[in-house]
């Protein structure tokens, strides 16, 4: 058990994901961000299952075959794409991925950012969100405008950084402007490290 070194984990997390939603005009959903993570039943199994590096989820998904704290993680938190699925009324026994509202996909955005620099540290670069993005199998789940849009976001902060990345949240992204047309997903993280000059 680990509750002091959870706790400033997940505080720190906090922390950064506040300011970058402070920088971006999103303020209420700044200060509410990720309180869940201080209920029993999140904290509890994040202290259990503690290990710095990466989220507790993980460990106890590992160990269980499931989270009991990401389940109830996720369907208390709209920044997650996992909130938005439902049933594929097409397909029996499919789930799909429903268009997610900007302002959840730019908390979004905050949050992939802020778990990266909490766990990779000193290794963190403006790259590491949008590889953890292409490395993942879950966003094939996102609705399409929600993958094109947070892909699009990570690719500006990997291309020019979180200064003006942010910038164009607040100014543009969140006032409607269109995805420019010009943009196409990479395939895969390989595509992704081709591009941008990462050796595997």
């Amino acid at each position: 058990m680990h509750p002091w070194k959870h706790f400033k984990t997940i505080t720190k997390h906090r922390n950064l994901v506040m300011k970058m939603c402070f920088r971006i005009g999103l303020y209420r959903q700044g200060l509410l961000h990720d309180l869940s993570k201080y209920s029993w039943t999140e904290f509890s199994r994040g202290c259990r299952y503690y290990q710095g590096n990466r989220s507790p989820n993980n460990y106890e998904r590992e160990i269980k075959g499931f989270s009991l704290s990401w389940l109830h993680h996720k369907g208390r938190n709209k920044h997650h794409f996992e909130y938005w699925l439902d049933y594929n009324e097409h397909k029996s026994g499919e789930v799909r991925g429903m268009p997610m509202p900007r302002r959840y996909i730019a908390e979004m955005y905050c949050d992939r950012v802020a778990a990266c620099m909490t766990y990779q540290k000193d290794t963190y670069s403006d790259l590491s969100p949008a590889r953890y993005f292409y490395k993942g199998a879950g966003k094939n789940l996102m609705h399409p405008e929600t993958r094109r849009d947070i892909g699009f976001l990570l690719g500006m902060l990997a291309e020019k950084g979180r200064k003006t990345t942010e910038r164009y949240i607040r100014e543009r992204y969140l006032k409607g402007e269109p995805i420019p047309e010009s943009y196409r997903e990479y395939a895969d993280l390989a595509e992704f490290d081709e591009a941008n000059g990462v050796r595997p």
